[in-house]
């Protein structure tokens, strides 16, 4: 994605009430050999779906958990609810580590 300039990410960030901007902002504040204060693990770069529409209750259940012990275990972000067009992916962050806690913590909530 290219990148437009704050002005361009913080227009999006008021208009869509997004937690991409905040994401993005955290992980490219990091580099990949900082790496996570959760995990201590390298940050691998990669492209995340931005997913658009209101979250369910367990997605917001997700995200406040995801918060302290899975931040960059997801492989999309939330865009808010009205879609923009063109926009499907941006540039972001995994953690191996996180992406495996996240999956446990999925398992073992949703199953």
């Amino acid at each position: 994605m290219p990148d437009h300039g704050g002005a361009t990410l913080a227009a999006y960030e008021n208009r869509t009430g997004s937690d991409l901007p905040a994401r993005r902002r955290n992980a490219l504040g990091r580099t990949r050999a900082a790496g996570l204060p959760v995990h201590h693990v390298a940050l691998q770069p990669t492209k995340l779906a931005i997913v658009y529409g209101l979250p369910s209750p367990e997605e917001f259940k997700e995200s406040e958990v995801a918060q302290k012990r899975f931040p960059f275990g997801r492989s999309y972000v939330l865009g808010g609810c009205i879609p923009v067009e063109g926009k499907d992916t941006v540039d972001g962050f995994l953690c191996p580590e996180c992406v495996k806690a996240r999956a446990a913590w999925l398992k073992k909530h949703r199953d």
